[in-house]
């Protein structure tokens, strides 16, 4: 089933997810959502699988100098009540993926991440969107996240879906000697 963000304008606009005909989604990335990317292609994405673990292990290695164990992955799908890790497909290769918990009313980023070859092609893009519009199904009031400073490519779109940046985590990134923005985005009005 294809899953076009047809309301993208709207959905940037407003702050608030396009409307989504149907089931919700949290019941449909069962089987998985289409989406287009601004190429044209189309992109699956679906809840992250035990199964998916050795390719999204294999990715966060390449992306990242301090990755995240291969435990650390198969901790956060097992803990069914709170996690909401997705995962984006291509021809059958995870590309991207994104982890996120759910605590109390609160979405907690923890991780967006797309492979080398497949960026800026709108794949993170539609990773948060897709979290955003559960964070709404969910009810939550505030989603957080941090992300490194220096990281020129997430911070504006974090900034253009209403992140805005409530602190700073000095030195957070060991490995990089950075910091960490802390960055918020309210559903239910301002803070």
């Amino acid at each position: 089933m294809e899953f076009d963000l047809v309301n993208h304008d709207a959905f940037v606009a407003n702050g608030s997810p396009p409307d989504i005909v149907g089931p919700a989604l949290e019941e449909r990335l069962t089987a998985g959502v289409v989406v287009r990317l601004s190429d044209h292609s189309q992109l699956l994405i679906r809840w992250m699988l035990a199964e998916d673990v050795p390719q999204v292990y294999r990715l966060e290695q390449a992306i990242f100098p301090a990755p995240w164990t291969y435990e650390s992955f198969l901790y956060e799908l097992s803990n069914h009540d709170f996690n909401l890790s997705i995962v984006g497909i291509i021809a059958s290769q995870v590309v991207a993926y994104a982890v996120a918990n759910l605590v109390a009313n609160e979405l907690h980023i923890n991780n967006i991440a797309v492979a080398e070859g497949f960026r800026r092609r709108g794949i993170g893009d539609r990773l948060l969107q897709m979290l955003l519009r559960l964070m709404q199904e969910k009810h939550c009031e505030v989603a957080h996240l941090e992300v490194r400073a220096g990281n020129k490519e997430a911070i504006p779109l974090y900034r253009k879906y209403g992140f805005q940046v409530v602190g700073v985590r000095k030195k957070y990134y060991d490995v990089e000697n950075e910091d960490a923005l802390l960055m918020s985005r309210y559903l239910t009005g301002e803070r």
